[in-house]
Formats: structure tokens, sequence, C-alpha cells
């Protein structure tokens, strides 16, 4: 290849999940990893000295060349946000970072590493697509317009043609309750609140401005957001309100979906340490009102030091992703599993007895047994469990529950004796 490097340097490179190249001073590829042959869409034999003008839209291959030319002339390293085409068509955002580098003979090529922000880019579109589309919307006042009473039917004087679109319904269906009442399409589970906020702005006689979620003609659940505010006849007559009813269900969706990002672990795709406290706060309370029992599963990676000190922080990651899978795939889907933080995992089994909870911990390790015996690596995956039984009548707090597991794990991590590893 001409740049020299033991094979298993190659090998750690094509274990990358990032597409990675070289280029020579012609700008041909002299070396690329397995991940950039995927993105591509070509085969190493088809690319190899070969150049971007060979498989991609001139365009492309212009700006690609161009930023390879500063580079190579300034030395200094370079990321620059692009388009690529595959070779199915597909046209990827991504970000990438090139380096200069001269080897002995002072022969020069460019390392490159590209991320594919293909997606990432696409939620920002759809997330600033939408708050556009909410402040036209506003101020263009669409959506629905009304006018009540102040009633716990909020029985409609006036409805627009927007509630057809929002719910199904025809707005004759809602003037005096002919057919059906506004307030039968709120969801159960906001009416009371919707009815309490809005009261509570009348008492003070401030505009009011809440969210909350309807039923639609279909059964599904739509957000809308509405603001509206109490009309007054003199000083306390009030005679009736007028508002506007907004649907935001995209909105939402989308503050789920960038919410979602910073509830998961990057590494291992578990929930992290934040997204576990917020939902093992609510199984408690489930539990609690269920009289259902609760397992608190504290889990520690052995050895990871000694992994990570003498076959890399990649292969650390690897072993972190390797357990994270097995956890993922060996508890139920009503079960929390996170990644707690570094090489510790919690789990919390909903619905286990004491000794359900015992049988399953030793299973989970005769799982990751059975995995060492099919992977040859130079060390065996091996894990320190504690495990907190909570029955209903002693549930605690999550804190609580962590510490005890927490005690147990180490006690079970100091009685072991030293793995062994292959040298």
């Amino acid at each position: 290849m001409g740049i020299g490097g033991p094979d298993y340097l190659e090998k750690i490179i094509n274990s990358i999940a990032d597409p990675i190249f070289v280029k020579d001073r012609a700008h041909r590829w002299v070396f690329l990893n397995d991940a950039f042959c995927d993105f591509i869409g070509h085969s190493r034999q088809e690319l190899l000295g070969k150049s971007d003008y060979d498989f991609f839209p001139k365009k492309q291959a212009d700006v690609f060349w161009a930023r390879d030319e500063v580079v190579f002339k300034t030395g200094r390293e370079d990321v620059n946000e692009e388009y690529i085409t595959d070779a199915s068509g597909r046209t990827h955002t991504i970000v990438t970072k090139k380096t200069l580098y001269t080897n002995k003979p002072g022969a020069e090529f460019i390392v490159g590493v590209i991320r594919d922000i293909t997606q990432r880019k696409q939620i920002e579109e759809a997330w600033q697509a939408s708050e556009h589309r909410l402040k036209t919307l506003m101020e263009n006042i669409p959506g629905v317009i009304y006018r009540c009473l102040n009633d716990t039917h909020w029985s409609m004087e006036y409805i627009s043609a927007g509630i057809r679109d929002l719910s199904g319904f025809d707005p004759s269906d809602f003037i005096h309750n002919q057919v059906r009442s506004y307030a039968s399409i709120i969801h159960p589970d906001d009416r009371q609140n919707v009815y309490q906020i809005i009261q509570k702005s009348i008492r003070k006689k401030l505009p009011f401005s809440l969210e909350y979620r309807i039923v639609d003609k279909e059964g599904g659940i739509r957000w809308v957001y509405e603001k509206g505010q109490a009309v007054f006849a003199g000083r306390n007559e009030l005679q009736f309100l007028d508002g506007a009813i907004f649907d935001i269900t995209t909105l939402k969706d989308l503050e789920e979906r960038l919410r979602s990002l910073s509830l998961i672990d990057d590494l291992t795709q578990l929930h992290n340490r934040r997204s576990f406290f917020m939902l093992a706060d609510h199984e408690i309370k489930m539990a609690k009102r269920r009289n259902n029992s609760l397992a608190l599963i504290f889990i520690d990676m052995d050895n990871m030091k000694w992994i990570n000190d003498t076959q890399g922080h990649r292969e650390g990651d690897r072993a972190l992703k390797t357990l994270a899978g097995i956890l993922k795939r060996f508890f139920r889907e009503s079960d929390v599993v996170a990644r707690y933080g570094g090489d510790e995992f919690v789990i919390l089994a909903v619905g286990v007895n004491k000794d359900n909870s015992a049988i399953l911990t030793n299973r989970l390790k005769n799982r990751i047994k059975k995995l060492n015996a099919r992977q040859k690596r130079r060390y065996q995956l091996s894990i320190s469990m504690g495990v907190n039984y909570c029955s209903p009548d002693r549930l605690t707090t999550i804190e609580e529950m962590i510490k005890k597991a927490d005690r147990l794990m180490y006690k079970d991590k100091q009685s072991k004796q030293e793995i062994k590893f292959l040298h």
C-alpha cells in the first residue's frame, strides 16, 4: 500500500464503524477500511488506485479535491461538511476530517475519516421546519377558532372548520353539543387538568394557555395547544370564552425524539443513568400501586481496567457493547436496563419473586459463559452482580435499592478469584 504498518493495525482500522480512507498525492485511494467500502457501495478492488472523479458526481468530486489540496498545501487538519452520493444513488450529508501524513521516505498522504450525519441533519431540519410552521400558523390564526360557555362540556357557540382537520368531526357536531361536546374528545386523563387550569386563569382574570391531548374520530391521539381568555360583561359577569386551538402533534413527536437522544447511552444504546432514574421512579410507584415485587440488579464488568490497559480502549468499548447486547436480549421489554456509568449496569426487573431472581442471575452468568465458549478473545467476559430483591411491602427509594445492590455486588467481586487471561 505504500504507507507501512503491521497487519494488526489494518484489522483494528477495519473494526472501526466510521469510513476511513488514505489518498496519495495524486488523490488516489491507497487504503480503505471495510466501513468505507460498505458506505460507498463498491468493493475495495474497484476503488483502490482510483479517485473521487471515478465514482462521484463532478460537483462533489471537485469539493473533495479542493479540500484535499488545502491539507496538502497547508499541512493543517481540515474538517468540512459535504455531500456524497453512494452507488445506489442515495446522497448523504457527511462530515469529513482530513489530516496530512508523511511517511519516512517523505511521501505525503491524506488520512480521512467520514461521519454520516444524514439522520441528524434530517431531524434538525424537521425541527426547524416544525418551529417555522408553528410560528406561521400562529401569525395567520390557523387551527381552530372557538367561542364557548364556561361549563364542564365547553359548550360551543362557534367553532371553525379547522376542527374537522384536527379531530375528523364536523364543526356542527359541537355547536350546543348537538352530537358531542368538545369535552368528550379531550383525553380522559387530561380533562380534569384542563378544567382546573382554565378556571384558575378565569379567577385571576388572566389569559390561559395549555397543552393537552384529544382523541380524534379514528381513535388516534393528537396533541393540541390552546390559548384563550374569558370575556366579561361589566366587572364580574362572565359571558363566554374565546380562544384558538392548534395541532402540535408533530412538534411533540420531534420533542420526544430529541429528548430520547439525551436519555440513551451513545456507546451501548441502553438507557443512560438519567433515563434509568426517571423510569425507575415510575416503576416503583406502579409496583406499590399494583402490589408487585421488584429486583434491582447491579452489575460491574470484571477486569475492565486490564482490558483497556492491555487490549486498548476500543476493545474495552467492544466488551461493554457485547455485555449490553446480552443484557438487552436477556431481560424483558418491561424491565429497565441501563448503563449506570463506566463499566456498571443496572436492571430493574418487575414482578419477580426472590427465588426467581436467583435463577435469573444464574441464567445470565451461564449465558455469558456460553458466549465466552463461542468467541475467541484474550480475555473472558465476566461480571460481578448484586441483587436487591424487594417485596411489595419493603419497597424503598431507587437510591436505597441501588446502594444495597452495589454493596452486594462488591461482596460478589471480593469473593472471586482473579480471572486467568490467555497470553
